[in-house]
């Protein structure tokens, strides 16, 4: 479903592509050795969607096109989907009491009691840029953008400038390597629980 949405979008794309490497795993790689402060993807606000959380899950929600399509059909890595069986094998660990208190606090959300408002409001907890930094509830979900994964060293950055969600390099990279942002400084509770991964040695 992929190839669909980078060619709905091929004419905000430079030098990069959407790549499947695993069962699972999937990513965006450079298609071209490509120098630091290179554009990589321009798109214009209005293809943005845009909204808080609770705004963004219900549109989700409704939709049924190239970017919907070519989200994860799957959320199991993260913790709010696991079984009670398999929370229960953390016995000691602190995750075994933030789980239920995350999935608590995210149907909370849903007066309506929709039977995939979970799995719609961690997709986009897990996906969506804030756009405001002085509006953490102003939020983005980015059609291409959000399929980069994350690195405590990563090789891109964005902004929004003049009506465009732009992101380049910030350093050179080169052709078949992949393209990393970063979702912040977080602990492994926090990524595991927000992003469905850990990272090793995170300090």
């Amino acid at each position: 479903m992929t190839t669909a949405l980078q060619e709905r979008y091929a004419e905000h794309i430079f030098n990069c592509e959407i790549t499947d490497y695993g069962p699972t795993e999937r990513g965006v790689f450079a298609t071209a050795d490509i120098k630091q402060d290179t554009l990589l993807f321009k798109l214009p606000i209005e293809h943005l969607y845009i909204g808080n959380h609770l705004e963004l899950t219900t549109r989700l929600m409704t939709l049924d096109n190239d970017y919907t399509r070519s989200l994860p059909s799957n959320l199991t890595n993260f913790p709010v989907f696991w079984t009670p069986h398999e929370v229960a094998t953390l016995n000691g660990s602190a995750l075994e009491s933030m789980i239920p208190s995350r999935k608590e606090k995210l149907l909370a959300e849903d007066e309506k009691r929709r039977s995939l408002f979970l799995f719609y409001r961690t997709m986009v907890g897990s996906r969506a840029f804030t756009i405001d930094k002085k509006n953490a509830n102003k939020l983005a979900l980015v059609p291409f953008a959000d399929m980069l994964n994350h690195s405590n060293e990563p090789n891109t950055d964005w902004k929004i400038a003049d009506e465009h969600f732009v992101l380049k390099t910030t350093k050179d990279v080169g052709k078949g390597e992949q393209l990393w942002d970063s979702y912040g400084t977080k602990t492994n509770y926090e990524s595991i629980l927000f992003y469905g991964f850990v990272l090793e040695n995170n300090l």
